[in-house]
């Protein structure tokens, strides 16, 4: 059982779905987004880490991050204001290595050198899209209890129908091959970095930025849109 203090070091993403809500994070990014006019997005997250025993935290910043770090401070609300592990807010450029990333793998290869030397087993990633309480300790069991290399938690929700059409159309290879990648990409990319070094992510990123083109070439865009009236129609009111 996972106990107070888990061996496990948290990462958060607070940038990952900005182009969700492009209006929202003009000034701001995804994790300070104000919930119930007293919490931020973070708050969900951060707490359920806290909360399950995680106390080495490091959120990895890519832009608008000011009004996050006003938020944040030292940490101290969480109990996080430690010398050592603690909160550790990660902005581009604070080191030589660590460039303005685009993706998840980038952020982590950014960090990798810190990574290496933290004494936590296991990595626990989140983004703050969510607003809920989550028990990070019932998954760390479960993922120690099965031996597996990742464990990822999801929900199942129905597609909406205008995506579904969209499904259809293109036979879900292009959501399947996805979601896929998703998954993929940070196991295969972590297995090149350690066992056969840096020089493959160039390579390794032109070749997966290449197969996504194609992919996104075949696919129709799944936004359902109203069909067009004839000019007797267009006069119509609806009641």
């Amino acid at each position: 059982m996972v106990n107070a203090n888990a061996d496990a070091l948290g990462i958060i993403f607070p940038n990952s779905y900005d182009d969700q809500v492009p209006d929202l994070v003009n000034e701001r990014l995804m994790a300070s987004i104000p919930f119930a006019s007293r919490y931020r997005m973070v708050d969900f997250i951060l707490s359920s880490m806290v909360n399950c025993g995680i106390g080495n935290v490091s959120i990895i910043v890519r832009k608008n991050y000011h009004s996050l770090m006003d938020h944040l401070g030292s940490g101290r609300e969480w109990d996080l204001a430690r010398k050592k592990g603690g909160l550790n807010i990660v902005p581009p450029y604070s080191e030589k290595k660590i460039q303005v990333y685009s993706g998840r793998v980038e952020a982590l290869a950014n960090v990798l050198d810190f990574l290496k030397w933290q004494k936590e087993k296991y990595v626990v990633m989140a983004d703050t899209n969510i607003a809920c309480n989550f028990d990070f300790k019932e998954m760390l069991n479960q993922h120690i209890e099965s031996g597996a290399d990742v464990t990822a938690a999801y929900t199942k929700q129905p597609i909406p129908e205008g995506v579904r059409s969209s499904y259809e159309k293109t036979n879900y290879l292009h959501y399947t091959f996805s979601m896929a990648a998703q998954i993929a990409t940070p196991i295969i990319s972590g297995q090149l970095l350690q066992h056969v070094g840096y020089n493959t992510l160039f390579p390794y990123a032109a070749i997966m930025v290449s197969i996504s083109f194609i992919t996104m070439s075949l696919t129709r865009h799944g936004d359902s849109r109203p069909e067009k009236k004839g000019k007797l129609e267009s006069f119509d009111i609806e009641d």
